[in-house]
């Protein structure tokens, strides 16, 4: 899917980021593919291509975060197209959730929060 094409990482998340997890991995997001990526050696920077997220066109931007709770699930969003999708971290698959209104400018990073 990637092969002979530049990659063109905008964007990277962690899961498993709570407490002291035993395992994490890092996704990125490529915008050449506008596809999920993992980096299955982090250190050595080895990309493995999951899979497109869909959609129509290439977004101009992109923003990524993950969100682990307490009990270990991991709940993947991204951020493109003035909208809010969960992301399938087996697939890459993003599926819309909600349109995002009132920004006045493109969205290039989000943070997710812990339920307070």
């Amino acid at each position: 899917m990637h092969k002979g094409d530049e990659p063109n990482i905008v964007a990277a998340a962690y899961i498993n980021s709570h407490g002291r997890p035993e395992k994490t991995a890092i996704y990125n997001i490529d915008a050449t593919i506008g596809g999920l990526i993992q980096q299955t050696k982090p250190n050595d920077g080895t990309l493995t291509v999951l899979g497109k997220l869909g959609g129509e066109g290439m977004p101009a931007t992109y923003a990524f975060d993950m969100q682990t709770t307490a009990d270990g699930e991991n709940t993947t969003w991204l951020v493109a197209d003035g909208a809010l999708h969960t992301v399938d971290l087996e697939s890459g698959k993003a599926t819309k959730t909600a349109d995002i209104t009132g920004a006045d400018g493109d969205i290039r990073d989000i943070a997710v929060l812990p339920a307070m």
